[in-house]
């Protein structure tokens, strides 16, 4: 009876330390994280390293640096990406026709200009280098509104009162170029263009004795230029 006992109690004791021995086994095996308990998952429902789009918006000093140094196809690119996120940035479209004037292409420039007057009608310097365009494809007529607004909003300007004039010379209008042309001297009387222009506009009104006043004040301050205007007076 007694061996009986013994037995039982040591076939009691070995199973139970060879359950123990087995649930130790399967506690230290690692958890496995699985797919859905990932954060980026379930936040955003996308992969983790999705890379993210961001879209060029320019920046207009950059661009301006870039002008300032000469570089106008940079220039002009960087002016072009402001203007798509800010189509009204007066300053940026006056910059982009002037880079595009630089590189010679003329009808880009034009539309930069025309937008760049649209959002501010008097900006006297967009009015005159627009119009300045239309003076050097000689396109006189399409000129004459843009230099004639200039003149009228800075009207101390000699350079846009001389271009006015010759404006006015090239449409055979010289009863008005004598305007602008005459206003010159009271703000630089050593102003040769402005003498020059109205002898030319003188010999067109078939005032010889005019024309040669204006020679005689071309001789005090370019002798060369008088002699090219005195040639030009009918004998």
């Amino acid at each position: 009876m007694r061996i009986i006992i013994i037995v039982t109690l040591f076939v009691s004791t070995w199973l139970v330390g060879a359950c123990y021995q087995k649930t130790a086994t399967n506690h230290s095996k690692p958890m496995q994280p699985s797919a859905s308990s990932s954060p980026v998952a379930e936040t955003t429902g996308e992969p983790a390293n999705q890379a993210s789009k961001i879209s060029k918006k320019g920046d207009y000093n950059v661009a301006l640096n870039y002008f300032k140094a000469k570089n106008y196809e940079k220039a002009a690119a960087e002016f072009e990406a402001v203007v798509e996120t800010d189509a009204k940035n007066q300053p940026a479209q006056l910059h982009l026709g002037r880079s595009y004037r630089a590189l010679n292409k003329t009808d880009a420039a034009i539309a930069a200009y025309r937008k760049a007057i649209e959002l501010k009608p008097d900006d006297a310097e967009a009015n005159y280098e627009l119009g300045k365009i239309y003076l050097d494809k000689k396109d006189f007529q399409a000129a004459l509104s843009y230099i004639e607004k200039a003149a009228k909003i800075k009207y101390t300007s000699t350079e846009y009162l001389i271009a006015l004039g010759d404006n006015y010379r090239e449409l055979k209008k010289c009863d008005y170029a004598m305007v602008p042309y005459g206003k010159v001297p009271g703000f630089d009387d050593k102003n040769t263009a402005a003498y020059y222009g109205m002898g030319l506009c003188y010999i067109e009104l078939k005032n010889r004795i005019a024309a040669g006043q204006q020679v005689r004040n071309l001789e005090k301050l370019d002798k060369a230029l008088a002699q090219k205007l005195a040639d030009k007076i009918p004998k």
